[in-house]
């Protein structure tokens, strides 16, 4: 009521489906005005790690079960010794992000240093590839932290840990995916007094899209239902 009524607003609500409903009717308001669905803490996350893995006493020990836990979920093997790569799948070297910070370049430096030095030891048969698991990432890392793995001849793979596994029944019943971080392709022109922004493709990994769904789209924009240049 307020966006019809030309009215600032702020909402905020605690259930996923919720947002994601108010999200959906506000889009389908005529000319509705940019907005952001902003997530402004790691609660839900936290109380899980804490709930699941959190031992006062042994700290580093609960930090290897839940990575551990996520490595089985991603059906990788867990290695031991080192500080940023803990797993290996199909040949390529698994890290896993912590519950409670995104993904950012900083990390992703670290990992391909790292890399080397687990290149040169006895951990199983692996490629150049590594798979970065994260339950955020810092903004424009896909294509800044890809760019500087490739300078360095490595093949980087950002999936996204899923809100699945906090759940249960989704871990028992095998209901979890990850999914590699699509890109989005911007062009920027400034000038003095004005700022134009022009979207020029959407990239989706395509193993990660059911083929019916890839063979109904025939242009990148029909993935994107919604964008906005908020400041």
């Amino acid at each position: 009521m307020a966006e019809k009524l030309g009215r600032r607003w702020i909402t905020c609500d605690l259930g996923r489906f919720a947002i994601h409903t108010t999200r959906k009717r506000l889009l389908s308001i005529e000319s509705v005005k940019p907005f952001v669905v902003q997530n402004l803490g790691k609660y839900e996350r936290q109380a899980w790690q804490a709930a699941e893995f959190a031992d006062p006493a042994q700290r580093a020990s609960a930090q290897m079960r839940y990575r551990n836990f996520i490595l089985q979920l991603y059906h990788a093997t867990p290695i031991d010794g080192y500080t940023w790569v803990h797993g290996i799948k199909a040949g390529r070297l698994v890290h896993v992000g912590s519950v409670d910070a995104p993904i950012a370049l900083g990390e992703v430096k670290a990992i391909v240093n790292e890399f080397w030095r687990v290149r040169g030891k006895d951990v199983g048969e692996h490629s150049n590839g590594v798979d970065i698991l994260g339950w955020d990432f810092a903004f424009d890392l896909n294509e800044t932290a890809k760019q500087m793995a490739a300078d360095a001849n490595i093949r980087l793979a950002f999936k996204k840990i899923p809100r699945e596994v906090l759940e249960k029944k989704a871990v028992e019943q095998g209901d979890v995916s990850f999914y590699e971080l699509a890109a989005l392709d911007v062009s920027i022109q400034q000038t003095k007094r004005s700022v134009e922004v022009e979207l020029q493709n959407f990239f989706l990994p395509p193993d990660d899209v059911p083929e019916d769904v890839r063979h109904a789209i025939t242009h990148w924009s029909q993935w994107i239902d919604y964008w906005a240049v908020v400041n």
